[in-house]
């Protein structure tokens, strides 16, 4: 956070006045978001952990995944940290708790935009990225057994099911 409210991006849409509304699943969980320095160490903790399972030392192997969730249209604002702490909670549950570094939640980064397909101008929404290292079971790391199409639609499917169930309101639409 205070990186990037210093900082000047390319992001023509980033408003670093809404930078310090920013947090993360462990700051919510905790009370303390992560350094930049903590989330290094802790992928670099998690990748060693890997290697030493016998995972592949490919230059080109993938080594985090990032997922991002965007708060459902009509989700009250007072509601999106415990929605994004249950999606946390989905993701660790499909993903491995251990392989999920943190996420983080963005809120500096709404603006208009047009519509494609509408022709309507909308906002966009919060939205968080998770940070995912791809183990599976036996700690070896393979991104293709998390990012299959059937993991990805189980993902949406149960993040719909909380959202309709807790808030009634649609995650998929």
């Amino acid at each position: 956070k205070d990186v990037r409210a210093k900082s000047k991006h390319s992001n023509p849409h980033l408003d670093t006045s809404l930078t310090h509304l920013n947090t993360s699943i462990h700051g919510l969980e905790t009370g303390t978001d992560y350094s930049y320095a903590q989330m290094c160490s802790l992928y670099d903790e998690k990748i060693e952990e890997a290697d030493e399972a016998g995972s592949s030392t490919r230059k080109d192997r993938v080594t985090m995944l990032t997922f991002i969730s965007y708060a459902p249209e009509g989700l009250p604002e007072d509601k999106q940290d415990e929605w994004f702490l249950k999606v946390a909670d989905i993701q660790r549950e499909l993903f491995g708790a251990d392989n999920f570094i943190d996420g983080h939640i963005d809120r500096d980064e709404q603006h208009e935009y047009v519509d494609p397909d509408t022709v309507e101008v909308m906002t966009s929404r919060v939205h968080m990225c998770s940070y995912i290292i791809p183990r599976k079971e036996d700690g070896k790391l393979c991104a293709k057994d998390l990012t299959k199409r059937s993991v990805l639609v189980k993902q949406n499917k149960l993040i719909n099911e909380m959202s309709i169930r807790d808030y009634g309101v649609e995650y998929v639409t």
